[in-house]
């Protein structure tokens, strides 16, 4: 009998035979002139090597990395829901896995029944079911519907009936596959406190999600993986501040690739140094390639010149990728010397309270100007998503509105 939960994976390996679609998708993207890389070998596609790592009592451990990382196939080597082609798993302790919240749910059966009937294939005796089910019910918030079939639920019933299951029977070591992304915000906070007090008595809780925020809030150890290996390990901030930054790089990266010259232009002239800009949502200094329509945008901006800058003034605009002027702004602005070294500069902003583009891509470009000339200009790309659904056209400007610039 183990005293507590552990769970010890080293060199844990796991490869699929390749399958004639696999092949199939690997001739296709030399076809098409992509890296070789893209294929699979003849021995088998990895979506784990050479694992290792430790898990202790108490640690609420996320997952993160891209598609095909091999998040979802390390869980289920650890829930037992799939053997590994090589290295050891030892794992101390009752495993319970939700790949899913509600997916195993009986639709005909109503909650009350579910529960029992979960609470038997988790080895527990109808009496220890009878001693949590009031506070399963209370957890889920179903009061009247816990007698009425599963199908009548919503999502988020479903989901709140499943996870108060799990949670309130309380398992050894419970594993949660991007399953959180159910139910509503309030239940969002009431799953995270469940899962911060079943570690604070011994419990093991990994959590896989793209999520970066519920990891951040959720997590006291972050695991970044891709390619089937672990890319870093430790605290959550500082784990996942990485990891974005390196999605952030190939986004920019690949979205640039596919723009004009004119879209990533930088000029500099009559000793201007540098002029910076940085795109981010006015809430945060983050700076971003991808931003959401509705939302309040700051356009950052700052230049560095090694003389004084007679009457400058700058000039931020938004086009699209064709050129078209979307709209613009100008002011004037004062170059204060720099503290503690040589030389001027100034920085500004401009914000768009809120961003009312439309979905796609466009140019912010920004121009120095001093008594009338050019002699600084930077243009950035920048995407913009929207769930919104438009009809009777297609507008690129939502409506008019006011950008507010400052001096910061």
């Amino acid at each position: 009998m183990h005293n507590e939960p552990s769970i010890q994976l080293k060199s844990v390996s796991k490869t699929y035979p390749v399958t004639f679609r696999d092949f199939a998708v690997g001739v296709f993207r030399a076809l098409a002139g992509q890296s070789a890389g893209s294929s699979f070998p003849a021995s088998g596609r990895a979506a784990l090597d050479a694992v290792t790592a430790d898990i202790r009592a108490g640690e609420r451990v996320g997952i993160i990395g891209p598609n095909g990382a091999g998040k979802s196939t390390l869980v289920h080597i650890i829930a037992g829901l799939a053997e590994p082609t090589g290295g050891v798993v030892e794992v101390a302790g009752r495993v319970t896995a939700v790949m899913t919240l509600g997916l195993g749910l009986r639709e005909d059966l109503s909650g009350r029944e579910n529960i029992y009937i979960d609470g038997e294939l988790q080895g527990k005796t109808r009496a220890e079911v009878d001693r949590v089910i009031g506070q399963i019910i209370d957890f889920a918030e179903l009061s009247d519907f816990i007698n009425m079939p599963v199908r009548t639920y919503s999502t988020g019933m479903k989901a709140r009936l499943a996870f108060a299951m799990i949670s309130c029977i309380e398992p050894e070591i419970l594993v949660i596959d991007e399953a959180l992304s159910a139910g509503d915000a309030f239940f969002a906070v009431k799953a995270r406190q469940k899962i911060q007090e079943l570690c604070s008595t011994g419990r093991i809780v990994i959590v896989v999600s793209h999520d970066i925020d519920s990891i951040r809030r959720i997590c006291d150890r972050c695991l970044w993986m891709d390619s089937g290996r672990i890319v870093m390990d430790g605290d959550p901030v500082t784990i996942t501040g990485c990891y974005s930054d390196h999605v952030r790089a190939q986004d920019e990266s690949l979205l640039l690739a596919r723009l004009p010259g004119s879209a990533k232009e930088v000029f500099l002239a009559g000793g201007i140094e540098a002029l910076d800009l940085s795109i981010h949502y006015s809430s945060e200094r983050e700076a971003r390639r991808v931003v959401e329509s509705g939302k309040d945008v700051l356009f950052s901006i700052a230049a560095r010149a090694g003389r004084a800058v007679v009457q400058p003034s700058v000039r931020v605009a938004l086009l699209r990728l064709d050129g078209t002027l979307l709209m613009e702004s100008r002011r004037d602005i004062a170059f204060g010397p720099l503290a503690g070294a040589s030389g001027f500069g100034f920085e500004t902003a401009a914000e768009l309270s809120p961003l009312r583009l439309n979905r796609g891509t466009y140019v912010c470009r920004v121009e120095l100007v001093e008594t009338g000339n050019l002699v600084a200009a930077r243009s950035a790309a920048f995407e913009v998503t929207s769930t919104e659904t438009f009809r009777g056209g297609y507008p690129q400007l939502l409506w008019p509105y006011i950008v507010h610039s400052e001096r910061i």
